[in-house]
């Protein structure tokens, strides 16, 4: 097998069991290389998504159920059984992504987890986005995809009377905490399950609901149909960026309504410290590269991070060539510094692998763990490229970064606002044209130096703590 490109074509089933049996045998190269097989297979989707967890565990994301029952995600077997009364809040955790094989989902979702249990709330039922038809039954496709406000008053209608899981959860739990991280971005399937799930928590159970974590780019008039409805039920609201307070918060200002900015909770996490850094660093097997003919990462020696974008699975162009300006802009920055090319998720690690390998720089893929990922981006020289999480990795510790437009300008421009960051728009699919550009900007964040650093360094441990507004609804002000 040639471990940078697909196998050769075969029935997704058999590519299937083949990845089973890789796993099982820990051959990560041939599992991961059987999942590339046929991209619009659900079974191989529903793979990849478990393949980080499997890698670094050794098990799979679920476990098995009775073939009589429907429900097929892990967690929700666990919700009727009895929890013990321990005086804290009892928590319903909607948008939980800490087993996604994406770096920024699994840090985002740890973090707020954490403010949870801080702020005093015990979580005791958990929901994917994903699994939607584990949770409402029936009524799974309706709750899956709201596109007008009477697809939420149907949804009530049906859902009334009812024992399906997420109304079991529901009734049992004290608070719903809605994670918003990039579910309310153009026409997003994630968002509108998020605004279906806080409106039947809203209108039939009338438990409260806070959205937290967010940002808000309602330029789709039917996403923001659908928020008239659904922000004005909710508890508390908070934006992750001051772009969408401002535009978005517009429905609940207008009613008077509480809502505030937050920084996203990933602020929370630390790094190591320079010291520690320099003991991990020389640890065999941290950082290690991906499979493939890659040369090895030294962590001791000043690097840069190179990375995609989430445009490229949010706004894909097939007829745009990602790879070749990549290799280019690749070997630019080795004129700098040592370059290493990270992919933060499954979906973009077969473009960043060929990428690397043309560059002749080494490869760190997306089953990298969070604390190893962090230690990466935060002690790098630079970060370039077009993800909110893994520019945040890197601003924690004081890396400076150059931004491709990711898959909202609100997201792009807010993030650069939040760390006061001058850059000219650059978008992944006309870094042909505008790889000087990026480069200028790259001279100019290294030759700023120490002194950028600690001022983006001093400006991330503000919002740390600021970040734990999120969880504001769990502690009022003292009158």
């Amino acid at each position: 097998i040639d471990r940078r490109v697909t196998l050769p074509d075969m029935p997704s089933q058999w590519a299937w069991l083949l990845h089973r049996v890789a796993c099982a045998q820990g051959d990560w190269a041939i599992a991961e290389a059987a999942l590339d097989v046929d991209p619009h297979s659900a079974r191989l989707r529903k793979a990849r998504g478990e393949f980080a967890q499997t890698r670094f565990t050794g098990a799979a994301v679920r476990t098995p159920v009775p073939d009589d029952d429907p429900r097929d995600d892990r967690r929700v077997s666990t919700w009727r059984r009895p929890v013990p009364d321990d005086g804290r809040r009892s928590v319903l955790f909607a948008g939980d992504t800490v087993l996604r094989s994406n770096w920024g989902c699994r840090a985002t979702s740890s973090a707020l987890r954490r403010l949870v249990a801080e702020a005093g709330g015990r979580i005791d039922f958990t929901m994917d986005v994903n699994e939607w038809a584990a949770y409402f039954g029936e009524n799974a496709d309706l709750a899956a995809a709201p596109e007008r406000p009477e697809d939420l008053r149907r949804l009530v209608d049906a859902m009334i009377d009812r024992d399906d899981p997420v109304l079991h959860a529901l009734r049992r739990c004290d608070v719903v905490v809605l994670n918003g991280e990039g579910g309310f971005l153009a026409f997003n399937p994630a968002g509108r399950r998020l605004f279906a799930l806080a409106h039947l928590a809203r209108t039939v159970v009338d438990k409260p609901c806070i959205l937290v974590n967010q940002t808000a780019d309602f330029a789709d008039e039917r996403l923001a149909a659908l928020a008239e409805v659904v922000y004005p039920g909710l508890a508390d609201v908070t934006f992750r960026e001051k772009i969408s307070l401002a535009r978005a918060g517009r429905i609940r200002a207008a009613r008077g309504l509480p809502q505030t900015f937050a920084p996203d909770a990933i602020h929370t996490l630390t790094p190591s410290s320079p010291q520690t850094w320099n003991e991990l660093r020389r640890s065999d097997g941290r950082f290690a590269p991906h499979f493939g003919q890659y040369p090895a990462f030294d962590p001791s020696r000043p690097y840069i991070v190179l990375g995609g974008s989430a445009r490229f699975r949010f706004q894909p162009h097939a007829d745009v060539d990602l790879v070749g300006p990549h290799v280019a802009l690749a070997r630019d920055l080795s004129r700098r510094a040592p370059v290493v090319v990270v992919a933060i998720e499954h979906q973009e690690e077969r473009w960043l692998r060929e990428v690397a390998y043309r560059a002749n720089v080494p490869f760190v893929g997306s089953a990298l763990p969070v604390p190893e990922a962090l230690d990466l981006l935060a002690h790098a020289q630079l970060y370039v490229g077009g993800r909110w999480h893994t520019a945040l990795k890197a601003l924690i510790g004081g890396a400076p970064v150059v931004c491709f437009a990711t898959n909202s300008p609100v997201k792009t421009r807010g993030l650069l606002d939040l760390y006061e960051l001058e850059q000219d728009d650059v978008d992944l699919y006309d870094l042909a044209e505008r790889r000087d550009i990026v480069m200028k900007w790259v001279d100019r964040r290294l030759e700023a130096g120490v002194a950028l650093r600690r001022r983006l360094r001093r400006r991330a441990i503000a919002f740390s703590i600021g970040a734990r507004d999120n969880l504001r609804y769990f502690t009022p002000p003292r009158i």
